[in-house]
């Protein structure tokens, strides 16, 4: 009779312990952005990059539209994109033909400082954007890939899979280098 409760407790321990990655895997991600993080976001590219603080504050003051604190980022954003930048060298089609994916964004980027409105502009932004967070993840540059997809999350809020996209890309690291590029196929 010893045996046999000794028993049962080592079977239930071991179960619990074969449960606890099933539930650890079972675990509900939030992936719905704060206001707030929006904000800070929006305040943190507002010097280096206007376009997306634009973005990302017209974003927050979409949902939040009493928020005095997103309506002034957006002030401030649009008085950045007014500063003069100095225009990238070669149109955009040439550097699409030249596989020079970053000088195109660039340019594209350049455009968009003018009419950050712009849904063409915007489309061949967040196409370039994608591609660049495949290619940067396909080389190990996890960094820079994610930085790629939360500027185009940025630019294309509507789209409500960046989230889920850069979920899955701080993911990718730690799968097998064998089962990565099927993982990296699905960011875009």
């Amino acid at each position: 009779a010893a045996r046999d409760r000794q028993l049962k407790a080592d079977l239930n321990r071991v179960l619990q312990e074969a449960l606890v990655p099933a539930v650890r895997a079972s675990a509900v991600v939030e992936l719905e952005e704060a206001p707030a993080a929006l904000l800070a976001e929006a305040r943190a590219s507002l010097s280096e990059d206007p376009l997306r603080a634009y973005h990302r504050a017209k974003e927050a003051l979409r949902r939040s539209p009493q928020d005095p604190a997103a309506a002034q980022l957006l002030e401030q954003a649009r008085a950045a994109l007014a500063q003069p930048e100095p225009e990238p060298a070669g149109d955009l089609a040439s550097r699409f033909k030249a596989g020079d994916l970053d000088g195109a964004l660039k340019t594209v980027n350049h455009q968009l400082r003018a009419e950050p409105e712009d849904p063409k502009l915007l489309r061949k932004a967040v196409f370039l954007l994608g591609t660049l967070a495949q290619v940067q993840a396909s080389r190990g540059k996890w960094g820079e890939a994610k930085e790629h997809l939360q500027h185009a999350r940025a630019l294309f809020p509507q789209d409500r899979a960046w989230n889920a996209r850069i979920y899955l890309l701080d993911r990718i690291p730690s799968q097998p280098k064998a089962e990565q590029a099927g993982w990296i196929a699905l960011l875009w």
